[in-house]
């Protein structure tokens, strides 16, 4: 008597299969989307991100700005945010996933960002602002926290107190298409100077800016209201313009509850001497007075915080302090 089996065939691993999110949270200058992976091809999805262009043709060809993160869970949705766009414009985006086999694209979704830029939203309308200008007659909002009045704007000085012009700044590219200045950038031998900010006035010191997080969180600035731990950066942002987070207490999330504080900042990023402008929409950093140390506030986080460079090839923003 003979018994015969039958041999399962090995399955043979496929593209995954993935379609895109709706665009959610548009606002003037950012956007939510992302994919729902629907099948993973029978083999292990090793990355998923997602793609974004004002061009339907780049963005086909991979010539777009984008996203992505390896995977190393189970997740089987997934969103990213988008900042840096530009008010009343009309952007396409797709969502991809890669396996072993290759990469699998969503379908294309398109949509408009709002047309302008509220000024509400960027300043505090229930808070009464000061005004203090610079060597070139720029005026910029000031406001009172605590016992320190600061500049409620990025300082964009082309020249130092005493007349001299500055050699060493970056423009935010940005500026001509808002129509508005989000302040120059700085390196740290610039900023060094002692007459670089308008009379009466200095860039901060370490110190200065410990001083200003201690006050916010003992006076319940912490997005839980709490009087411990720093939980401020909320408080600090403006009501636009950063990009969408999920958790609770970041700036990004529920943006119209920032700006408490009326400090007002804007995501305005970084510059690089060899890369330009970047992080725009999802970070802001201000030097301090001393050229190790800055601080930095991101979208995904809900504190300010101190970072450690040393770095003159690195341009970020400065905030000046009343003496």
């Amino acid at each position: 008597m003979f018994l015969s089996s039958c041999k399962k065939e090995d399955v043979v691993a496929q593209l995954p299969v993935i379609k895109s999110l709706e665009v959610t949270f548009i606002t003037s200058t950012t956007g939510v989307c992302g994919g729902q992976i629907i099948s993973d091809g029978g083999a292990s999805i090793v990355q998923r991100g997602m793609n974004w262009s004002d061009n339907i043709d780049s963005l086909k060809r991979g010539k777009s700005l984008g996203d992505y993160e390896n995977y190393f869970d189970s997740k089987d949705t997934f969103i990213f945010s988008m900042a840096g766009l530009i008010p009343g414009k009309t952007y396409y985006v797709r969502s991809y996933v890669k396996n072993s086999i290759g990469v699998a694209y969503s379908n294309i979704n398109t949509f408009t960002t709002q047309s302008n830029i509220n000024e509400n939203m960027i300043f505090n309308p229930n808070l009464t602002y000061g005004s203090v200008s610079d060597i070139d007659r720029n005026i910029y909002k000031t406001i009172t926290i605590g016992t320190q009045t600061w500049m409620a704007e990025n300082l964009r000085t082309k020249h130092y107190r005493n007349g001299i012009e500055i050699s060493r700044y970056r423009i935010n590219k940005y500026d001509s298409i808002y129509s508005k200045s989000y302040g120059l950038f700085y390196n740290s031998q610039t900023k060094g100077s002692i007459d670089f900010a308008p009379k009466g006035w200095h860039v901060p010191s370490t110190d200065d800016w410990n001083i200003l997080i201690k006050y916010l969180i003992e006076n319940s600035y912490n997005y839980d209201l709490t009087l411990s731990g720093n939980k401020v950066a909320k408080s600090l942002a403006a009501r636009t313009e950063w990009a969408y987070d999920q958790a609770i207490g970041n700036v990004g999330n529920n943006i119209l509850a920032n700006n408490k504080s009326g400090f007002s900042a804007l995501p305005c990023g970084s510059n690089y001497e060899n890369w330009g402008l970047t992080s725009f929409g999802y970070n802001a950093l201000w030097w301090t007075n001393d050229s190790r140390f800055c601080f930095i506030m991101a979208y995904n986080v809900g504190s300010i915080s101190q970072i450690v460079d040393g770095s003159d090839k690195y341009f970020y923003n400065v905030r000046c302090i009343k003496d």
